[in-house]
């Protein structure tokens, strides 16, 4: 008598605790019946994996009374977990404007930093095109003076090496702000994905 007593106080507790809660069908068509009885004439609706249901009741046989938006019926409470599908949880993050709208404004500030870094680089070329074009002309030129052996070319060569220098640095700092771009959007990214965990537990 002691052991049933106990029973049911289980029973009625877990009642309680998974009473009025959200659902999810762990399985790929599971049947949704009428009563607590597998038959073939009792069959309401085959429901597919991952559908939300809300829970009314478990009852210590193994069966769980769940309803849908339109329909109530029993399930074999093993076909049931609590925990919510991953593709559930992505859409609720993804459609959380004040995310969105912040993600949003990180996109854009991280293109137009990129856009800047383009444009400099642009810049730059442009610049260093010209000044070796200078520098290949007074080169021609000079050639074209044999007779002045005199002429020291070595200050063209270092402005010319000190050019590229300068470019090759540029183009590493472009390379360090897109990185350090794409490290920081990843690192905002993880925090809203921890920022949307939801425990999941039967």
């Amino acid at each position: 008598m002691k052991k049933y007593s106990l029973l049911l106080l289980f029973v009625f507790l877990s009642s309680i605790a998974f009473s009025a809660s959200n659902v999810y069908v762990a399985q790929d068509s599971v049947t949704l019946r009428s009563d607590k009885l597998v038959s073939d004439t009792n069959i309401i609706k085959n429901l597919s994996r991952d559908t939300e249901l809300t829970l009314i009741s478990m009852h210590y046989s193994g069966w769980s009374k769940v309803s849908t938006s339109d329909l109530t019926g029993w399930i074999l409470s093993d076909q049931l977990t609590k925990k919510a599908p991953e593709s559930l949880i992505i859409n609720k993050a993804n459609t959380d404007p004040n995310k969105i709208k912040l993600l949003e404004q990180v996109l854009l500030r991280l293109k137009n930093e990129n856009n800047n870094l383009i444009a400099k680089i642009i810049d730059i070329k442009a610049i260093n095109d010209k000044k070796i074009k200078e520098l290949t002309s007074n080169l021609n030129k000079v050639e074209a003076k044999g007779s002045q052996e005199n002429i020291d070319l070595k200050p063209m060569k270092n402005q010319s090496l000190s050019d590229s220098n300068t470019l090759l640095l540029l183009i590493a700092g472009l390379i360090l702000g897109l990185v350090v771009s794409f490290i920081f959007s990843r690192i905002l990214r993880r925090r809203n994905n921890k920022l949307n965990i939801v425990s999941r537990s039967y």
